[in-house]
């Protein structure tokens, strides 16, 4: 197995390795290889994971191997053995019971330590952990589908790539349907990328446009395959589940602590109820399976035929977890999965067929990354994909759409958007109107000026700025000095010196 022999070759005390494998590549058989080479030359070894979902999945997958291992989780406390050299850990338990000076257990002396999904495991409490290991001697292994913002890690192994998965029968093509899109022109973005919850919620998402989202998966899926469905929030996913029972079908909805099933929201610490969706869903019972994104990594769940992507996303890391949850091949798919992308997602990532280079990816910090990002949707604005007006097939050229069963063979070369409002009604978007969306706007003085004096008036920081220095940052950032005749400006001159919010509204112009 490609991809365990290159972590074995590149094992070293104290080394962090970052490897990477497309979702479905193998990454538990990886795991499991590694670890077996490991126990045949006495070594110990420390898996990590950060999630009960994917603590659960492991376990059984390790004991339906054969391994003999401990746990160390407070989920799991039968199945405890410190003693034991291979242990399968939750970060979250390792942080509560092992940092701090009131810890009351030791870490685990590995020489190897594989962290699952990685991606999701930078945060300090977890690096301090891992940092601890590999000052101790151990080799510190990530393993992700997506590598981005690894900056701790030295070295990075490719394993595979969609292509190669695809031609070995591991994969399957997604068609992607965009028969429609949300209105996202008022959707902010947070400082990471992703697009603001609330914005989604306030501006987007009515009884309408959820509707049409049901309507548009009937003609995409009209045998009524198993999907999974990814929403803005939690209480938009419970929503979208309501809404597919009232049409007949059976839905659900599962988040890290609740459970939404036959019109009843039930608490499920234990994940007990969860585990019991899950069985209705590979059963056939539940058809649709809505989330905000505790599906997103490591659900190993082949036979879902559809995706759909009724939320928008705004990195690619997040965006290559969650189309990887339907591209597996399984005797449920052997042809092919559909995507159906009410949010723009496939135009802003690009194919979820398609390989990246993760070599490039993983030497760029995230601010690099969102900057790239940006000129590539720039770039897409000029020339957007053709969206079938038959059958929402996109495709990025040629006059007919492709013929079935990727698409329906209908000539068609509109190239645009067709945009759901709030209010459910549909619009045309021109290729015209998105490639000015993507122009820089033009602000006045006053627009840039009423922006900074807002900023420091509503601002909480112990050393809040003056009046002159809220000028002195306004020329750093504008190349010019705000005029002192505008709106929001003090009237009376000796002020320019006192804090912004402590100057009365009625003494400024």
């Amino acid at each position: 197995m490609y991809g365990a022999e290159e972590i074995i070759k590149s094992i070293e005390p104290g080394k962090w390795i970052c490897m990477q494998s497309p979702t479905g590549g193998g990454k538990s058989k990886i795991m499991e290889a590694v670890t077996r080479w490991a126990v045949a030359n006495d070594l110990r070894v420390d898996l990590k994971v950060n999630r009960k979902m994917l603590l659960k999945q492991l376990v059984e997958v390790f004991s339906r191997s054969g391994m003999d291992f401990g746990v160390r989780a407070a989920s799991m406390p039968d199945r405890m053995d410190h003693d034991h050299p291979v242990q399968i850990s939750s970060m979250p338990t390792e942080a509560s019971r092992c940092l701090g000076d009131d810890a009351v257990l030791k870490l685990h002396k590995a020489n190897i330590v594989l962290v699952d999904e990685a991606h999701t495991q930078l945060g300090p409490q977890a690096m301090n952990i891992l940092q601890q290991q590999a000052d101790n001697g151990a080799c510190i292994v990530g393993i992700t589908a997506s590598p981005v913002g690894m900056k701790k890690y030295q070295d990075i192994i490719v394993a595979g790539t969609n292509t190669e998965l695809r031609k070995c029968g591991a994969h399957v093509p997604a068609i992607v349907k965009v028969f429609s899109e949300l209105d996202l022109s008022k959707v902010g973005r947070e400082a990471t990328g992703e697009y603001r919850v609330g914005d989604v919620t306030k501006y987007v998402y009515s009884q309408a446009v959820v509707g049409k989202i049901i309507d548009e998966w009937l003609i995409a899926n009209p045998a009524r395959k198993p999907t999974f469905l990814f929403a803005p929030c939690v209480k938009s996913s419970i929503w979208m589940a309501e809404e597919f029972c009232k049409r007949g079908i059976p839905a659900a909805h599962i988040d890290g602590t609740d459970v939404w099933h036959d019109g009843e929201l039930v608490k499920d610490p234990k994940g007990d109820k969860r585990d019991e969706i899950m069985s209705l869903y590979r059963n056939g019972e539940i058809k649709v399976l809505c989330n905000r994104f505790v599906l997103r990594e490591g659900i190993d769940e082949c036979s879902t035929y559809h995706l759909v992507l009724a939320c928008p996303i705004g990195t690619l890391k997040t965006f290559v977890q969650v189309v990887g949850r339907v591209l597996r091949y399984s005797p449920e798919t052997p042809n092919h999965v559909i995507i159906t992308d009410h949010c723009g997602n496939c135009w802003r990532f690009g194919s979820p067929n398609m390989d990246r280079d993760w070599q490039k990816i993983f030497g760029m910090t995230e601010e690099q990354l969102c900057e790239e990002q940006k000129k590539i949707e720039k770039e897409m604005a000029e020339a957007p994909p053709i969206t079938c007006t038959n059958c929402g097939t996109m495709r990025m050229s040629g006059a007919k759409c492709p013929e079935p069963p990727v698409g329906c063979g209908q000539e068609s070369s509109f190239r645009g958007k067709k945009i759901i409002e709030k209010s459910g009604k549909m619009r045309i978007v021109s290729e015209e109107e998105l490639r000015k969306s993507h122009e820089p706007k033009e602000y006045s003085a006053q627009e840039l000026w009423d922006r900074m004096y807002w900023a420091c008036k509503k601002s909480k920081s112990n050393r809040p700025m003056s009046f002159a220095q809220a000028f002195t940052l306004f020329k750093k950032r504008h190349g010019f000095w705000p005029p002192r005749n505008l709106r929001n400006m003090p009237r009376n001159p000796n002020d320019v010196r006192s804090k912004v919010r402590e100057v009365a509204r009625e003494d400024l112009i």
